[in-house]
C-alpha cells in the first residue's frame, strides 16, 4: 500500500532532497534556506508520525498483541476436553445379543470357565484366564426381557449343557446341567454400565466370586446382592 509520502512510488527522503535542491537554486538566500530547512524538519516529523501510526495497524494476533483473543484451552490451565474425564451416565438399558461371549468378572479380570471342582466328582464354574477359558459359552435370550440362558458346548461329548445354580440360596454353586431339566438355569441381567451386568437368580441372589476372592480357580456362588461389590459385576465381551 502506498503512503501519502510516496508519490509515483518514490520514498520520503528522495522527495525531501528534491524539494531542498529546488529551493536552494531558486533563491540562495539564508532566509530561503532556513525556510527550506524548516520544511525538511516538518516533513521528517510527519513521516515519523505516519510510520508509527502505520506500525500499530494490521492483525493484532500476528503481532503477538496480548489483547488478541486466544484459544481458551491453551490459556485457561485446563486440559482440552478429550472425553477422558467424562462423567458416566445412568446404566445402559440395552442387553447383549445372542451369541458367543467371554464373561469377565471386574474385580479380578478373570473370565468364566468350567473345570473340575477340587475334591469333587463334578465340574463347576470358576475364574480362568480369559484366553484359556473352556468350554465355548453362548448366551440365549429368553422371552422375558433381560432374562438369559447360558449354554456350554462340549463337542467331544456331543453335549450342550446349561449353566445352572445348584440351589437358590446363598452359598450354592454354579455348574453345567442338562438344559432339559427344570432347574435354575435362567438368569436376569441387571445393567450396571455399558456391557456390564449383575447376574441374578430367579430368587434375586447375585452371582459372586466365592468370598470375593480374586485368585484363579475361585468358584462362583450365589450371594446377597451388594451394589458396591466388583466381584458381582461382569463384563460381556462378544467373541
Amino acid at each position: 500500500m502506498k503512503g501519502q509520502w510516496k508519490p509515483e512510488g518514490q520514498d520520503a527522503p528522495a522527495h525531501v532532497s528534491r524539494v531542498l535542491a529546488k529551493t536552494r537554486s531558486g533563491a540562495g538566500s539564508a532566509r530561503t534556506v532556513a525556510i527550506a530547512a524548516g520544511v525538511v524538519v516538518a516533513v521528517l516529523i510527519i513521516t515519523i508520525v505516519v510510520a508509527v501510526a502505520n506500525s500499530g495497524s494490521g492483525d493484532p494476533e500476528a503481532k503477538g498483541n496480548p489483547s488478541a483473543p486466544q484459544d481458551s484451552a491453551s490459556t485457561s490451565g485446563e486440559p482440552a476436553p478429550d472425553g477422558s474425564d467424562a462423567v458416566e451416565g445412568p446404566p445402559s438399558t440395552t442387553f447383549p445379543a445372542d451369541g458367543e461371549y467371554h464373561v469377565q468378572v471386574l474385580h479380578s479380570g478373570y473370565c468364566w470357565g468350567v473345570d473340575e471342582q477340587p475334591g469333587k466328582d463334578r465340574h463347576a464354574l470358576m475364574q480362568m484366564a480369559c484366553g484359556k477359558t473352556k468350554p465355548k459359552m453362548t448366551i440365549e435370550q429368553m422371552p422375558d426381557k433381560g432374562v438369559y440362558r447360558v449354554k456350554l458346548h462340549y463337542p467331544a461329548e456331543d453335549w450342550i449343557a446349561c449353566l445352572t445354580l445348584d440351589g437358590d440360596e446363598p452359598g450354592y454353586l454354579y455348574g453345567p446341567k442338562p438344559c432339559e431339566d427344570e432347574l435354575l438355569h435362567d438368569f436376569t441381567l441387571d445393567p450396571v454400565a455399558d456391557g456390564v451386568y449383575r447376574i441374578k437368580s430367579p430368587g434375586g441372589l447375585c452371582m459372586d466370586a466365592w468370598e470375593g476372592l480374586a485368585a484363579a480357580k475361585t468358584l462362583f456362588a450365589a450371594a446377597t446382592c451388594n451394589p458396591d461389590s466388583a466381584s458381582q459385576q461382569f463384563r460381556f465381551d462378544k467373541v
